[in-house]
C-alpha cells in the first residue's frame, strides 16, 4: 500500500473521531 493510501486512512479516522467528540 501507498503511504498516500496510509495517510488518508489517518485522515479518515481522525475525522470520525472529531465527529464523535462534537456530536457528544
Amino acid at each position: 500500500m501507498s503511504s498516500e493510501g496510509k495517510h488518508l486512512g489517518y485522515i479518515a479516522t481522525k475525522q470520525v473521531a472529531l465527529n464523535m467528540l462534537t456530536m457528544r
